[in-house]
C-alpha cells in the first residue's frame, strides 16, 4: 500500500495590498499575491504599480487562515499584520521564509513614464544585479548560520570534534563576509 503524496504547502500574501493590484482584499485564496518557490526555503511575491497608500497583508497557508504569518513571523490568531506605507506607486517585493518565518518586505519605485528605453534597461539591469548580490548573500548568510546553529547542538564526544572542526571552517568563511554574530559561541578558534 502505497502512502499519500505530501503536496508543496502554497504561501500567498493576503491583506489590502491585494485590492490594490487588482485581487480581494484579505481573501487566503486569491492568487494576486501568490509567493513563487524561489528555493532554500524561500518564497517571492512581486506586486507592481501598487498604488500610494497605507497598506497591510498576512501571509496565509494553503488558502486559509489556520497557518498565516503577520509581523515579526509571528503566527497566532490575532497577531499584528505586517504594514506597509507608499508615498508613491511602486512595485512591492514580499519574501517569505518558510523556515524562520520572517517576512521581507522591499520597495521599488520604478522609473517615471517618458523616460527614454535605454535608461528603464541600464536602471532595471543595476537593480537586477544588486537584488542578485544582495539576495545570494542573504541566501548564503541564512544558510551558514542555520548551519552553525545546527552543529552546536551536537553533544557526543566524537561529535563535538567534528562539530568543531566544521564550525571553525563555517566561523571563518563568515568573518570574511564580515557578518559573523556567532563569535561569543565560538569554540577557541
Amino acid at each position: 500500500m502505497s502512502e499519500p503524496q505530501q503536496t508543496a504547502p502554497v504561501f500567498r500574501v493576503s491583506g489590502t495590498i491585494n485590492e490594490a493590484v487588482g485581487g480581494t482584499a484579505w481573501d487566503p485564496c486569491d492568487d494576486s499575491g501568490l509567493l513563487v518557490n524561489s528555493g532554500e526555503g524561500f518564497y517571492f511575491c512581486l506586486l507592481r504599480n501598487v498604488p500610494a497608500g497605507q497598506y497591510e497583508f498576512k501571509v496565509s497557508q494553503d488558502g486559509g487562515w489556520d497557518m498565516s504569518w503577520g509581523a515579526h513571523g509571528e503566527c497566532y490568531p490575532g497577531c499584528p499584520n505586517i504594514s506597509v506605507t507608499l508615498t508613491q506607486q511602486s512595485h512591492v517585493g514580499v519574501t517569505f521564509d518558510k523556515i524562520t518565518h520572517e517576512v521581507l518586505v522591499d520597495v521599488v519605485v520604478p522609473p517615471p513614464p517618458g523616460t527614454p528605453q535605454h535608461v528603464r534597461d541600464r536602471l532595471a539591469k543595476e537593480k537586477r544585479e544588486r537584488q542578485n548580490t544582495w539576495a545570494t548573500e542573504q541566501l548564503r548568510l541564512r544558510t551558514l548560520k542555520l548551519e552553525q546553529s545546527r552543529l552546536v547542538r551536537h553533544t557526543t564526544p566524537k561529535a563535538k570534534q567534528h562539530t568543531r572542526c566544521i564550525f571553525i571552517t563555517l566561523h571563518r568563511t563568515l568573518l570574511q563576509l564580515h557578518h559573523c554574530v556567532f563569535c561569543y559561541v565560538c569554540l577557541g578558534c
